[in-house]
Protein backbone atom coordinates (compact mmCIF):
# COMPACT_ATOMS: atom_id res chain seq x y z
CA UNK A 1 0.00 0.00 0.00
CA UNK A 2 1.30 3.16 -0.82
CA UNK A 3 1.75 6.12 1.80
CA UNK A 4 -0.49 8.51 -0.10
CA UNK A 5 -3.56 5.28 -0.11
CA UNK A 6 -2.78 4.77 4.06
CA UNK A 7 -2.91 8.51 4.47
CA UNK A 8 -6.20 8.64 2.61
CA UNK A 9 -7.50 5.73 4.95
CA UNK A 10 -6.46 7.68 7.81
CA UNK A 11 -8.27 10.86 6.67
CA UNK A 12 -11.19 8.80 5.39
CA UNK A 13 -11.82 7.45 9.12
CA UNK A 14 -14.62 8.09 10.87
CA UNK A 15 -15.74 8.24 14.81
CA UNK A 16 -19.49 7.86 15.51
CA UNK A 17 -20.77 10.52 17.73
CA UNK A 18 -24.18 10.25 20.25
CA UNK A 19 -24.70 13.48 22.06
CA UNK A 20 -26.83 13.82 25.04
CA UNK A 21 -27.91 16.88 26.30
CA UNK A 22 -27.09 17.30 30.65
CA UNK A 23 -30.27 16.53 31.93
CA UNK A 24 -29.82 19.60 34.61
CA UNK A 25 -29.97 22.01 31.55
CA UNK A 26 -32.69 20.67 30.04
CA UNK A 27 -36.47 21.73 30.23
CA UNK A 28 -37.66 17.88 29.60
CA UNK A 29 -35.29 16.34 31.84
CA UNK A 30 -33.64 12.96 30.61
CA UNK A 31 -36.45 12.68 27.22
CA UNK A 32 -34.71 15.17 25.51
CA UNK A 33 -33.50 13.35 21.65
CA UNK A 34 -29.81 12.68 21.48
CA UNK A 35 -27.89 14.24 18.61
CA UNK A 36 -25.82 11.92 15.81
CA UNK A 37 -23.02 12.54 13.57
CA UNK A 38 -20.07 11.08 12.28
CA UNK A 39 -16.84 12.87 12.63
CA UNK A 40 -13.90 12.49 10.69
CA UNK A 41 -11.04 10.81 13.23
CA UNK A 42 -8.62 14.17 12.47
CA UNK A 43 -11.24 16.48 12.67
CA UNK A 44 -13.02 18.43 15.73
CA UNK A 45 -16.14 18.58 17.50
CA UNK A 46 -16.00 22.25 17.80
CA UNK A 47 -16.86 22.17 14.15
CA UNK A 48 -20.10 20.99 14.37
CA UNK A 49 -21.05 23.59 17.56
CA UNK A 50 -23.96 25.46 15.41
CA UNK A 51 -25.50 22.47 14.75
CA UNK A 52 -25.27 20.79 18.16
CA UNK A 53 -26.98 24.22 19.56
CA UNK A 54 -29.16 24.42 16.58
CA UNK A 55 -30.36 20.90 17.34
CA UNK A 56 -30.62 21.00 20.93
CA UNK A 57 -32.09 24.55 21.05
CA UNK A 58 -35.94 23.66 21.84
CA UNK A 59 -34.83 21.41 24.77
CA UNK A 60 -32.89 24.16 26.65
CA UNK A 61 -33.83 25.32 30.00
CA UNK A 62 -31.62 28.62 29.39
CA UNK A 63 -31.05 28.83 25.80
CA UNK A 64 -29.20 32.32 25.91
CA UNK A 65 -26.22 30.48 28.04
CA UNK A 66 -26.22 28.50 24.62
CA UNK A 67 -22.87 29.75 22.89
CA UNK A 68 -19.88 28.16 21.22
CA UNK A 69 -17.52 29.88 24.42
CA UNK A 70 -19.75 27.84 26.74
CA UNK A 71 -20.26 24.78 25.29
CA UNK A 72 -18.22 21.45 26.14
CA UNK A 73 -18.20 17.69 26.50
CA UNK A 74 -17.65 15.01 28.82
CA UNK A 75 -17.11 11.77 29.01
CA UNK A 76 -17.63 9.33 31.87
CA UNK A 77 -16.93 12.37 33.79
CA UNK A 78 -13.81 13.61 32.31
CA UNK A 79 -14.26 16.85 30.23
CA UNK A 80 -12.66 16.60 26.69
CA UNK A 81 -10.57 19.16 25.26
CA UNK A 82 -12.35 21.18 22.47
CA UNK A 83 -9.19 21.88 20.77
CA UNK A 84 -7.77 18.52 20.20
CA UNK A 85 -8.96 16.08 17.39
CA UNK A 86 -11.88 13.92 18.05
CA UNK A 87 -10.03 10.40 17.05
CA UNK A 88 -7.43 11.22 19.67
CA UNK A 89 -10.14 11.65 22.37
CA UNK A 90 -11.64 8.81 21.36
CA UNK A 91 -8.23 6.58 22.12
CA UNK A 92 -7.45 8.44 25.40
CA UNK A 93 -10.45 8.15 26.78
CA UNK A 94 -12.73 5.37 25.40
CA UNK A 95 -10.90 2.32 27.01
CA UNK A 96 -10.64 1.00 23.77
CA UNK A 97 -7.56 -1.21 23.18
CA UNK A 98 -7.74 -3.14 19.91
CA UNK A 99 -5.80 -6.18 21.21
CA UNK A 100 -7.51 -6.71 24.37
CA UNK A 101 -9.50 -9.75 24.21
CA UNK A 102 -13.21 -9.17 24.79
CA UNK A 103 -12.32 -5.26 23.90
CA UNK A 104 -15.15 -3.99 22.17
CA UNK A 105 -14.79 -0.53 20.23
CA UNK A 106 -17.84 2.28 22.67
CA UNK A 107 -19.55 2.87 19.10
CA UNK A 108 -21.52 5.59 19.08
CA UNK A 109 -18.96 7.80 21.60
CA UNK A 110 -21.14 9.05 23.90
CA UNK A 111 -20.75 12.27 25.18
CA UNK A 112 -22.61 14.61 27.89
CA UNK A 113 -22.97 18.44 26.30
CA UNK A 114 -23.44 20.97 28.82
CA UNK A 115 -23.16 24.71 28.31
CA UNK A 116 -23.11 25.43 32.51
CA UNK A 117 -20.19 25.23 34.93
CA UNK A 118 -17.38 25.56 32.30
CA UNK A 119 -14.52 23.66 33.46
CA UNK A 120 -11.76 26.10 33.72
CA UNK A 121 -9.18 24.31 35.49
CA UNK A 122 -9.50 21.93 32.96
CA UNK A 123 -10.50 23.68 29.41
CA UNK A 124 -8.90 26.57 28.08
CA UNK A 125 -11.43 29.21 27.25
CA UNK A 126 -12.63 30.16 24.13
CA UNK A 127 -12.80 33.98 23.56
CA UNK A 128 -14.47 34.07 19.58
CA UNK A 129 -16.10 31.38 17.75
CA UNK A 130 -12.43 30.86 16.02
CA UNK A 131 -10.65 29.79 18.72
CA UNK A 132 -10.43 26.47 17.05
CA UNK A 133 -9.13 27.35 14.08
CA UNK A 134 -6.63 29.69 16.16
CA UNK A 135 -5.69 26.62 18.15
CA UNK A 136 -5.00 23.99 14.89
CA UNK A 137 -2.82 27.29 13.35
CA UNK A 138 -0.78 27.72 16.69
CA UNK A 139 -0.09 23.76 16.97
CA UNK A 140 1.00 23.81 12.71
CA UNK A 141 3.20 26.95 13.86
CA UNK A 142 5.17 24.94 16.55
CA UNK A 143 5.10 21.65 14.71
CA UNK A 144 6.89 23.64 11.99
CA UNK A 145 9.42 25.40 14.53
CA UNK A 146 10.25 22.63 16.03
CA UNK A 147 11.48 21.17 12.79
CA UNK A 148 13.04 23.93 11.70
CA UNK A 149 14.05 26.26 14.67
CA UNK A 150 11.42 28.61 12.51
CA UNK A 151 7.81 28.90 11.41
CA UNK A 152 9.02 30.70 7.69
CA UNK A 153 6.90 27.77 6.21
CA UNK A 154 3.65 28.35 7.71
CA UNK A 155 4.16 32.13 7.84
CA UNK A 156 5.41 32.53 4.22
CA UNK A 157 1.82 30.86 3.56
CA UNK A 158 -0.41 33.15 1.32
CA UNK A 159 -3.93 33.91 3.23
CA UNK A 160 -5.08 31.91 0.65
CA UNK A 161 -3.21 29.12 1.19
CA UNK A 162 -3.77 29.41 4.99
CA UNK A 163 -7.43 29.19 4.40
CA UNK A 164 -7.25 26.55 2.22
CA UNK A 165 -5.15 24.56 4.65
CA UNK A 166 -7.97 24.82 7.22
CA UNK A 167 -10.72 24.53 4.52
CA UNK A 168 -9.56 21.17 3.80
CA UNK A 169 -9.59 20.18 7.46
CA UNK A 170 -12.55 21.98 8.11
CA UNK A 171 -14.46 19.83 6.03
CA UNK A 172 -12.43 16.18 5.64
CA UNK A 173 -13.99 14.58 3.09
CA UNK A 174 -12.24 12.62 0.55
CA UNK A 175 -12.55 15.15 -2.17
CA UNK A 176 -11.04 17.69 -0.04
CA UNK A 177 -8.20 15.19 1.16
CA UNK A 178 -5.66 17.16 -2.23
CA UNK A 179 -6.91 20.71 -1.14
CA UNK A 180 -5.88 20.31 2.14
CA UNK A 181 -2.29 17.96 1.18
CA UNK A 182 -0.95 20.38 -0.98
CA UNK A 183 -0.66 23.09 1.36
CA UNK A 184 0.63 20.88 4.14
CA UNK A 185 3.12 19.36 1.93
CA UNK A 186 4.99 22.58 1.49
CA UNK A 187 5.44 22.82 5.20
CA UNK A 188 5.84 18.75 6.72
CA UNK A 189 8.27 17.01 4.69
CA UNK A 190 9.02 13.30 5.46
CA UNK A 191 11.94 12.59 3.50
CA UNK A 192 15.66 12.07 3.36
CA UNK A 193 16.88 15.35 4.69
CA UNK A 194 13.64 15.10 7.69
CA UNK A 195 15.63 15.66 10.42
CA UNK A 196 13.49 16.07 13.41
CA UNK A 197 9.55 15.02 14.41
CA UNK A 198 7.25 16.99 16.62
CA UNK A 199 5.94 14.08 18.27
CA UNK A 200 3.01 14.36 21.81
CA UNK A 201 2.62 11.58 23.78
CA UNK A 202 -0.38 11.26 26.39
CA UNK A 203 -0.37 8.93 29.07
CA UNK A 204 -3.23 7.34 31.44
CA UNK A 205 -4.86 8.70 34.02
CA UNK A 206 -4.77 12.56 33.38
CA UNK A 207 -0.81 12.87 33.63
CA UNK A 208 0.44 15.76 31.49
CA UNK A 209 1.46 15.53 27.72
CA UNK A 210 4.81 14.49 27.04
CA UNK A 211 5.88 16.68 24.37
CA UNK A 212 9.06 16.06 22.59
CA UNK A 213 11.24 16.91 19.27
CA UNK A 214 12.83 13.13 18.04
CA UNK A 215 15.58 12.64 15.62
CA UNK A 216 14.02 10.70 12.89
CA UNK A 217 17.11 9.30 11.07
CA UNK A 218 16.82 6.14 9.52
CA UNK A 219 17.90 4.25 12.31
CA UNK A 220 15.43 5.72 15.19
CA UNK A 221 12.08 3.50 15.92
CA UNK A 222 8.98 3.74 18.01
CA UNK A 223 10.36 1.84 20.40
CA UNK A 224 13.80 4.13 20.55
CA UNK A 225 11.94 6.81 20.90
CA UNK A 226 9.61 5.29 23.80
CA UNK A 227 12.57 4.14 25.28
CA UNK A 228 14.26 7.19 25.64
CA UNK A 229 11.26 9.52 26.67
CA UNK A 230 9.72 7.22 29.02
CA UNK A 231 11.89 4.62 30.09
CA UNK A 232 10.05 3.36 33.29
CA UNK A 233 6.95 2.31 30.97
CA UNK A 234 9.19 0.97 27.82
CA UNK A 235 12.70 -0.23 29.51
CA UNK A 236 13.36 -1.93 26.40
CA UNK A 237 13.53 -1.04 23.02
CA UNK A 238 12.26 -4.31 21.21
CA UNK A 239 9.55 -5.60 23.70
CA UNK A 240 6.63 -4.35 25.29
CA UNK A 241 6.30 -5.39 28.81
CA UNK A 242 4.40 -2.23 31.13
CA UNK A 243 2.50 -0.23 27.84
CA UNK A 244 1.48 0.20 24.45
CA UNK A 245 1.66 2.87 22.37
CA UNK A 246 -1.36 3.68 19.84
CA UNK A 247 -2.15 6.24 16.99
CA UNK A 248 -5.22 6.10 15.08
CA UNK A 249 -6.78 3.32 16.60
CA UNK A 250 -3.50 1.17 15.30
CA UNK A 251 -0.99 -0.19 18.18
CA UNK A 252 2.16 0.85 16.55
CA UNK A 253 5.15 -1.79 17.02
CA UNK A 254 8.71 -0.92 18.38
CA UNK A 255 10.20 -2.03 15.55
CA UNK A 256 8.57 0.33 13.45
CA UNK A 257 11.01 3.63 11.70
CA UNK A 258 9.97 6.76 13.29
CA UNK A 259 9.90 8.82 9.97
CA UNK A 260 7.78 6.19 8.40
CA UNK A 261 4.97 6.16 11.31
CA UNK A 262 5.14 10.22 10.63
CA UNK A 263 5.19 10.37 7.02
CA UNK A 264 1.68 8.21 7.23
CA UNK A 265 0.13 8.73 10.71
CA UNK A 266 0.83 12.35 11.87
CA UNK A 267 -2.34 14.48 12.53
CA UNK A 268 -2.83 17.09 9.97
CA UNK A 269 -1.51 19.63 12.25
CA UNK A 270 1.92 17.99 12.05
CA UNK A 271 1.89 16.50 15.45
CA UNK A 272 2.12 12.40 16.07
CA UNK A 273 -0.26 12.30 18.90
CA UNK A 274 0.71 8.73 20.23
CA UNK A 275 -1.58 7.66 23.18
CA UNK A 276 -0.06 5.22 25.91
CA UNK A 277 -2.31 2.18 26.75
CA UNK A 278 -1.05 0.38 29.54
CA UNK A 279 -0.79 -3.64 29.47
CA UNK A 280 -2.57 -5.77 31.83
CA UNK A 281 -1.16 -7.88 34.40
CA UNK A 282 -1.14 -11.41 33.66
CA UNK A 283 -3.10 -13.72 35.83
CA UNK A 284 -2.75 -16.73 37.75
Amino acid sequence: MSIDNLRLIVWDGIIPVRIILDPEESRVYDQANAYYLAVPRVSYLSLYNKSIINFFWEYLLEPEAATDINLWFEFENAPLKWHWPIGLLYDLHSGFNPERPGSEPKIPFTLILHFKDYPTAHLPLRHTSFAIYDAFMNLVKEADFMRNGNAKGVLSLSKEMSNQLWEGLSKPMTDEYDQYYSVASRIFTYDAETRVLPVRIYLPSGAPVVQKIINSGKEETIGTMLHVTLPALFPSRKSLFFAKPMIHGIILDLDMPLLEVGSQLAYPDGWMHIVILMKEKNKG
